[in-house]
């Protein structure tokens, strides 16, 4: 690879591909992934919100803070698994005011991984 990897406050590709032995096709494969999961995820969670469905806000926050794990999103990871304690404790009020940071982070995420993906000539 000739320049590093960027990361921006969001997830980091440089402590991912490290995670999957330096192997670009595997990295490739896991972001499309994500890119692919987690629109579902947000919605679940946004009408988890809405609806006070406590159960359904669990599931789909833990399953997003895996994702943003597998990424090493740290801030993210940190907001979702807030989400998912929300949503086991029945605290849909907690949940309701970190929503709008979990939505921003999602979105600087999903363009850094869109950009790293359309700018990795080695992908």
């Amino acid at each position: 690879m000739t320049e590093p990897l960027q990361s921006d406050h969001g997830w980091n590709p440089e402590r991912v591909l490290v995670s999957v032995d330096d192997c670009l096709v595997d990295l490739k494969n896991l972001l499309e992934i994500f890119l692919r999961e987690t629109p579902r995820l947000l919605s679940d969670i946004r009408t988890a919100v809405e609806n006070s469905e406590t159960q359904r806000l669990h599931l789909a926050a833990h399953t997003l803070r895996g994702s943003f794990q597998i990424l090493c999103a740290d801030d993210a990871e940190l907001t979702a698994g807030a989400m998912e304690t929300a949503g086991k404790h029945g605290k849909t009020a907690v949940a309701v005011t970190l929503l709008p940071k979990l939505e921003h982070e999602l979105a600087m995420i999903t363009l850094q991984v869109t950009t790293f993906l359309n700018t990795c000539a080695e992908c």
